[in-house]
């Protein structure tokens, strides 16, 4: 068991990650927010069959059936897209909606998810590596979501620096935990390159993905945040659930 742990660092530690998402969302959301925590996960999933384009070029993790999607890429793609709303609804001192998760809008989730594939598969085959493509394609789709939706530019501002700090601290416990997982990345490429730590990649990207999923799920699911009446959290639900 020892030797299995050693070897596939990338599969137990989005193991840990995924115990950490389940442990802090039952202990600090109301099943309100847990539904948005799971949908964001849910929705980011498919983005795993994009993981492969990254293979060789900024890493090269070990996996448990050493083919591209595997279990690992399907579940840091569920828990990237489930942590920016975990990080982004823990503690916050606003009142966050969604209107439309129960219809699930399969028109503007498609259309966004249409415009960021073509915009990565068009950076990436023009020549630019699969990390510049996707730090790209995803400040491309964000600046048009802002100028569409201008009302989530205050959403933003509030939230776009949880995920990345989260991410960041997660990232760092693993490395105490598997000291050589930081050998999977390709130190020598330029997003590779340790910053703070960390590749600078993952800290770019976390960056980056924060702001483009929280606006891609705020546009999709016509999230509003308002202000709280007194003084305490957003943790527990409004009292009745927005139509």
């Amino acid at each position: 068991m020892t030797e299995l742990l050693k070897t596939y660092p990338y599969l137990f530690s989005n193991f840990i990650i995924l115990f950490f998402i389940y442990i802090a969302a039952r202990k600090l959301l109301s099943s309100y927010y847990i539904r948005m925590v799971l949908f964001s996960g849910i929705i980011c999933t498919p983005c795993s069959i994009f993981i492969g384009y990254f293979e060789n070029e900024y890493w090269n993790p070990v996996r448990l059936l050493e083919f591209t999607p595997g279990l690992e890429d399907v579940l840091i793609s569920f828990n990237v897209g489930a942590l920016v709303w975990l990080a982004n609804l823990l503690f916050i001192k606003r009142r966050i909606l969604y209107k439309d998760i129960e219809a699930f809008p399969h028109r503007r989730l498609g259309r966004i998810a249409l415009y960021s594939t073509s915009s990565f598969l068009i950076g990436y085959y023009a020549g630019l590596s699969a990390m510049s493509s996707l730090i790209l394609s995803n400040t491309v789709i964000s600046i048009l979501i802002c100028i569409k939706k201008k009302q989530f530019l205050p959403l933003l501002f509030r939230l776009f620096w949880r995920f990345p700090l989260l991410y960041y601290m997660l990232v760092r416990c693993i490395y105490l935990i598997w000291p050589n997982a930081i050998l999977q990345w390709n130190l020598n490429c330029f997003w590779g390159k340790p910053l703070l730590g960390v590749p600078a990649g993952e800290i770019v990207w976390s960056v980056v993905f924060a702001i483009y999923w929280t606006l891609f799920t705020g546009y999709s699911f016509n999230i509003e945040m308002k202000k709280l009446a007194g003084r305490g959290t957003s943790i527990a639900p409004p009292s009745n659930k927005p139509s």
